[in-house]
């Protein structure tokens, strides 16, 4: 089963959200309030944004991008344990930016 993770992804610079191809680092907020931090590469293919998170030499894809308004939608290819809880918006800003 996939999890639909809400990410409001913002880009570094005032022009809003915008997700620009190149390095990410993400920050998922865990509900003891601890982090869960990845590195991410978004990329165009076929006219539409793809992104690769990457875990040491492995790189998982991400090919289920939307954007609605303001907001980036990414559903993640993994499942989220179920605990009654939701997950907290994804804050990301680019790597080095």
């Amino acid at each position: 089963m996939l999890a639909l993770l809400s990410a409001g992804l913002w880009s570094c610079k005032p022009n809003g959200a915008t997700l620009q191809n190149g390095p990410w680092q993400a920050r998922l907020q865990r509900a003891d309030g601890g982090d869960i931090v990845f590195n991410f590469d978004v990329k165009d293919s076929a006219g539409k944004k793809i992104l690769y998170i990457r875990n040491a030499a492995e790189r998982l894809l991400v090919d289920e991008i939307t954007q609605q308004g303001d907001s980036i939608f990414i559903k993640m290819p993994f499942s989220i344990p179920s605990s009654g809880q939701s997950c907290s918006p994804m804050a990301a800003c680019r790597a080095g930016g």
